[in-house]
């Protein structure tokens, strides 16, 4: 793969032995109050929701969550209401929570 492409998840994941948090906290800067959810193909993104600070989030699966976007780091998650769909979230506003 060369620089520009999608970085696999599985080598941006720690080693085995090292426990993985599954929900995040939603933290926002001090002018927000809360963080974009956007869907995501090769070339754009485009807002699907809108979290709220200090919102849970799951992420959607450990092996193919994490994604390298524009370059910026971006985590696959649930928003806190179910009936959405999952989305990606910049992991600068994620706290790692259990």
């Amino acid at each position: 793969m060369g620089c520009k492409h999608d970085v696999a998840a599985l080598t941006l994941l720690p080693g085995e032995s090292r426990a993985i948090a599954t929900t995040y906290k939603v933290k926002a800067d001090k002018h927000t109050v809360g963080v974009k959810c956007y869907q995501m193909n090769t070339t754009k993104r485009s807002p699907l929701t809108f979290i709220a600070q200090d919102q849970l989030v799951k992420i959607v699966a450990i092996e193919e969550g994490l994604r390298y976007f524009d370059g910026e780091l971006w985590l696959r998650v649930y928003p806190p209401l179910t009936h959405r769909p999952n989305c990606y979230v910049n992991v600068d506003n994620l706290i790692p929570y259990s």
